[in-house]
């Protein structure tokens, strides 16, 4: 500042001097301007120079600042992706349970339909055997009286000797049948005399004796 003071100014030479002053002073005062701009990322952002082609606000004139938004965090990303994948997770679960009580009401229609086919099909055998209203388990509805399904009859044939056989139950015993009657005699008065039939048992004993019956007396004495 001592050199200025020594050196003459005159009075004419104090507005060129001021001039030159206020010229190098001006950049500096264009650089205290602050902007306000949006990036393409959608960032907001401060400063004193805005790149071209950006429309930027100016604020007011002070100290440059910067002020960039804060990029994501790696930690912010991470439980984003985690909460997507549960998400995910979750969708891909309830459409499995949805599928499968799907499955199992399908499952249950197709159970029912087979009991009302089976209940059907066991109700019309009842009545076509019983010929009388059944119910659904293939049992007659009437317990009153007991039915008896029909049975296929044959008559009997008659013998050929004209004797029927016996019946025990489990068979015809021939040893019960009835001798065969031989041919019969004219007797006296003119009725046949019928002829007994021969024992073979009797043929092949010897002959009894007659029995011998003493007096009366005798048997008294």
């Amino acid at each position: 500042m001592q050199w200025m003071r020594r050196l003459p100014v005159s009075r004419r030479a104090l507005p060129a001097l001021v001039a030159w002053g206020l010229a190098l002073c001006a950049p500096a005062l264009a650089g205290d301007a602050i902007y306000r701009w949006v990036d393409r990322d959608g960032r907001v952002n401060y400063g004193s120079q805005p790149p071209p082609g950006v429309k930027a606000e100016m604020l007011e004139r002070g100290g440059v600042t910067v002020v960039p938004a804060a990029p994501a965090r790696p930690a912010e990303a991470a439980d984003t992706t985690r909460r997507i994948e549960r998400l995910e997770s979750a969708l891909e679960q309830e459409k499995r349970l949805r599928r499968e009580a799907e499955e199992r009401v399908a499952d249950e229609r197709d159970a029912q339909e087979q009991a009302l086919r089976a209940r059907e099909k066991a109700r019309a055998e009842c009545e076509a055997r019983f010929r009388e209203p059944c119910d659904d388990e293939g049992n007659p509805r009437s317990t009153g009286y007991i039915v008896v399904p029909p049975r296929t009859f044959h008559p009997p044939r008659p013998p050929r000797d004209g004797h029927w056989p016996r019946h025990d139950g489990d068979g015809y015993r021939a040893a019960e049948r009835p001798p065969r009657q031989g041919p019969t005699e004219p007797a006296l008065g003119g009725m046949p005399k019928p002829v007994l039939p021969i024992n073979p048992d009797r043929s092949l004993q010897a002959p009894r004796q007659p029995e011998r019956r003493l007096p009366a007396r005798q048997a008294d004495d």
